[in-house]
């Protein structure tokens, strides 16, 4: 089954984000790929499926690292989500 953006639609890995914000409180996106295969083309948050050998908090900061070259400081606040065979948390962060 495929979206209408593209992709499939079933998603069985839990996702991470991050939620980076800087000292004048803007937050980090990034511009996906026109390759992508999901929402190529859109702004999203960093972050991606987390691996069977970590949690979510260590996927997203492996992610926000892998994807940045940055890392941050977790601020304690976190929102979880499902939605569309997609399901995940995404952790705020501040620059360290």
């Amino acid at each position: 089954m495929t979206n209408r953006i593209g992709g499939n639609a079933q998603m069985s890995q839990p996702r991470s984000r991050i939620a980076l914000f800087d000292a004048q409180k803007r937050i980090l996106l990034l511009l996906r790929s026109s390759n992508e295969p999901w929402y190529p083309l859109f702004w999203d948050l960093p972050g991606g499926a987390v691996e069977s050998n970590e949690g979510e908090y260590e996927g997203a900061m492996r992610e926000l690292l892998e994807e940045t070259g940055l890392s941050a400081q977790p601020t304690g606040r976190s929102i979880s989500w499902y939605g569309g065979g997609a399901f995940g948390t995404a952790f705020e962060m501040e620059e360290p």
